[in-house]
């Protein structure tokens, strides 16, 4: 069995990780995040291993570990989703809505004539601590081109994806091959205080607030300048990519006299003032259709949607970061 210190070279998307009573936990997020996070009634949100995964490269053997895990999303629904990939096929999904959760992971690698890259995404709506963690014993660590820092709502957190990898976070930092930090809570919206220097030094930002603050009437505000602010003073030679909200059935509703199109004109010219800032918009990244969208307000992509989301989004990101 691998010991912590052992294992934490295969962990990414963790800003800290620990042992408590023989569990490995994992956490998104700095010790002052969590105390702010909790005065906004996400104690539990910020709990989710959105983002975080094992990995590693092997010719072949066992993977085994026993799992607890609890619900880390605000609504009633409780998504419980572990994947296995090889090469980036998907060969392993143990999916729930039950919880909580404990069991174990077991999956044999066939033996292969050249390593595979293998990946082991952990829940994007709930919280998964480890233990007894077994794996093959010729493993090796895996290099990142790039460090991605993913900001935003539930969206960017992962709801609502039955399959983990299918997020569109993680689907683009796989496709740029970054190292990702997913800071996604559902319900939040753009609130300043929670940023701050966190141990992670990013290549690349994207910021996906907007719906939640259009329901409470605030996108068009100060807070919303007020946070793209900071974010620059925190990051002022990071390339920054500000996604405006995807559609959304109930975006005509007005809200303190805007609806959400109005709010994706504000935050287009709000990020306008900073340099190194690019508004992208989403609008038409996922299809119109309810098929692609798991709530009946088609406001959550599905798995497809995911699909969509990142194929479009990637676009103009990679003509950013690597235009000649």
């Amino acid at each position: 069995m691998l010991s912590l210190k052992q294992l934490e070279k295969y962990i990414h998307g963790a800003l800290r990780i620990w042992e408590e009573d023989g569990w490995f936990r994992f956490s998104r997020f700095t010790e002052n995040q969590d105390k702010i996070l909790d005065t906004r009634g996400a104690e539990f949100r910020k709990l989710a291993s959105a983002g975080m995964r094992l990995e590693f490269t092997t010719l072949g053997g066992n993977i085994e570990f026993s799992y607890r895990s609890i619900k880390a999303n605000g609504g009633p629904n409780q998504y419980f989703s572990v994947e296995i990939t090889e090469n980036g096929l998907p060969v392993y999904n143990q999916y729930t809505n039950e919880l909580p959760r404990s069991g174990q992971i077991v999956y044999k690698i066939p033996q292969k004539a050249t390593p595979v890259h293998i990946a082991i995404y952990f829940p994007s709506l709930a919280t998964f601590d480890i233990k007894d963690v077994k794996l093959p014993e010729d493993i090796s660590p895996v290099s990142k081109d790039l460090k991605l820092l993913a900001l935003g709502d539930s969206i960017t957190q992962g709801a609502v994806s039955i399959h983990p990898n299918h997020t569109y976070a993680n689907l683009l930092a796989d496709r740029l091959n970054a190292e990702l930090i997913n800071q996604g809570v559902g319900g939040e919206v753009f609130y300043k205080e929670v940023l701050e220097n966190i141990p992670f030094s990013p290549d690349v930002i994207t910021v996906a607030y907007g719906v939640n603050d259009h329901s409470e009437g605030l996108l068009n505000s100060p807070r919303t300048e007020e946070y793209l602010e900071k974010l620059y003073e925190l990051y002022p030679d990071k390339p920054i990519f500000v996604l405006l909200p995807i559609w959304s059935e109930y975006g005509t509703e007005k809200k303190k006299g805007f609806t959400l199109e109005d709010g994706r004109i504000f935050l287009q010219k709000a990020t306008e003032r900073f340099p190194n800032m690019t508004a992208i918009n989403c609008y038409s990244f996922v299809p119109h259709l309810p098929e692609f969208y798991w709530d009946d307000i088609n406001c959550h992509p599905n798995d497809l949607g995911f699909i969509y989301y990142e194929k479009h989004l990637a676009k103009p990101i990679m003509e950013a970061l690597f235009k000649k």
